[in-house]
């Protein structure tokens, strides 16, 4: 996928604050994100080293407000 088109998902899922509109996407674009971040996942190790302070977020159940915070801090 080229990284102008995944820009422009990332961009309109984050232009999306809760309660001020709702971001639509189609099922091929959900597609091709998916796509996309499989080949990220598959890239990298099992396994990382980190470094305290770091954040872990598990499933969210679709509290899509809660993942954006996350980001934020």
């Amino acid at each position: 996928m080229e990284d102008v088109v995944l820009d422009s998902f990332i961009q309109k899922l984050l232009n999306a604050k809760v309660g001020s509109k709702q971001v639509v996407l189609s099922g091929s674009e959900i597609g091709k994100l998916c796509l996309a971040a499989k080949t990220v996942f598959m890239s990298q190790p099992n396994l990382l080293e980190l470094k305290a302070p770091i954040k872990i977020c598990g499933d969210i159940h679709g509290q899509y407000a809660d993942l954006l915070r996350l980001f934020e801090a």
